[in-house]
């Protein structure tokens, strides 16, 4: 059968147990996404400074770059309407490091984390020493907890569960995983590679969108539109 992190098929996930909750890393995320932007930016470089220089050098890439490409973002439109982009965090997302080397899982952790998200993370060889870093850093102890590779099916099934990352392992590993979600009820969640946790131009991967639109005409009046019908009306009633 095709391995997994703990050598069985895809298929005995669905016959494990739903112990694995995540009802502590609910309340986490709840506390840590409320967290300003820039200040969950800082905990990532404070986190980097505790861990190896290949590590360090993907946190502190992400955090320099969370502002801008996680910042709100103004779109164009019609005048007399605002339009702005904006990126906020999923919520829980699990972060399945099997064989993955530990600057590897510390990207991943790092960006799910600067995008507001808790992390549910599954299977890392020095998952207690990553830990314990981002949570000197500043980050809560309830947005990061570990889960052994027992836990990886009932982690995925879990319906607090907002989004995965499979940083590495067997090559069908992603695949498997992907069946999974699928199998899910409601929305299929987004996978992300750990090609795309490295990259700080992918950090919206971790983010879900929302576009706010304004009738700032309604809402008051827009000067630019307002001075254009005082023009069109001389134009056409000149004095």
């Amino acid at each position: 059968p095709s391995g997994v992190s703990d050598g069985r098929p895809a298929s005995a996930w669905a016959t494990e147990s739903d112990a694995a909750s995540l009802t502590v890393l609910q309340g986490g995320f709840r506390t840590w996404s409320a967290q300003g932007l820039p200040e969950r930016a800082e905990a990532v470089r404070r986190a980097a400074q505790r861990l190896t220089a290949d590590a360090a050098n993907l946190l502190r890439g992400h955090a320099d770059q969370a502002l801008t490409r996680l910042g709100d973002r103004e779109l164009p439109g019609p005048t007399g309407e605002s339009n702005c982009l904006r990126l906020h965090a999923r919520g829980v997302f699990a972060v399945l490091a099997q064989g993955a080397l530990e600057r590897d899982t510390a990207a991943a952790i790092g960006a799910a984390l600067v995008a507001g998200n808790s992390v549910a993370l599954v299977d890392a060889a020095a998952g207690s020493a990553l830990r314990a870093a981002f949570v000197a850093a500043g980050v809560p102890t309830e947005a990061i907890e570990l889960f052994d590779a027992q836990a990886t099916g009932s982690v995925l099934r879990q319906p607090a569960l907002a989004g995965v990352c499979v940083v590495a392992g067997a090559a069908d590993f992603a695949r498997q995983v992907l069946r999974v979600l699928a199998d899910r009820d409601g929305a299929i969640l987004p996978l992300v590679t750990g090609a795309e946790a490295q990259r700080a131009d992918m950090l919206w991967r971790f983010c879900a969108e929302q576009t706010l639109t304004i009738n700032t005409a309604a809402a008051g009046g827009n000067a630019e539109l307002l001075a254009g019908a005082a023009m069109a009306a001389a134009e056409v009633n000149p004095a």
